[in-house]
């Protein structure tokens, strides 16, 4: 039986359209590519997943030392990688934020979730010439249902 070949892989040097900092969760993830490639058209993502997406931003007090990192990733991105669009993900039942947020109701985490997609987004705009989008990943039973978020 001949030995099979490894399949190849290639360097991708597509240039990236849109700098996605999303959640690590990876009840999500399926989600999430599928909505920036067939509903928001981004074919080459430079993506930043983390536990709680962009929460530091909206806890600088207490994860002071996970803000500047996040926030030097950004600057890293969008600088050197000349992006001008970036896109921010919150969602549903995120596991980081209930962890933080204690014993308080489902409502109210939504509401810091969204909360902190604005401060990041305001952040970002204020500091760097770059589009920024907000999106909030809603459940409805299984379904996944993305919902703009706007100031």
């Amino acid at each position: 039986m001949p030995e099979e070949k490894p399949e190849k892989y290639y360097l991708n040097e597509e240039p990236v359209d849109a700098l996605v900092v999303y959640c690590s969760d990876p009840r999500f993830q399926k989600a999430f590519r599928h909505f920036l490639k067939n509903e928001l058209g981004i074919k080459n993502p430079a993506p930043l997943s983390l536990g709680g997406s962009i929460h530091p931003f909206g806890q600088r007090a207490e994860f002071m030392e996970n803000f500047q990192m996040l926030r030097q990733q950004i600057k890293f991105f969008l600088e050197e990688g000349k992006i001008s669009r970036v896109v921010i993900i919150n969602h549903d039942d995120c596991q980081w934020y209930k962890k933080f947020k204690g014993e308080i109701s489902s409502a109210a985490i939504q509401q810091k979730m969204i909360r902190d997609l604005l401060s990041a987004a305001e952040y970002i705009t204020d500091n760097f010439s770059v589009k920024v989008e907000t999106y909030f990943a809603r459940l409805n039973g299984k379904e996944i249902i993305f919902e703009e978020v706007i100031e």
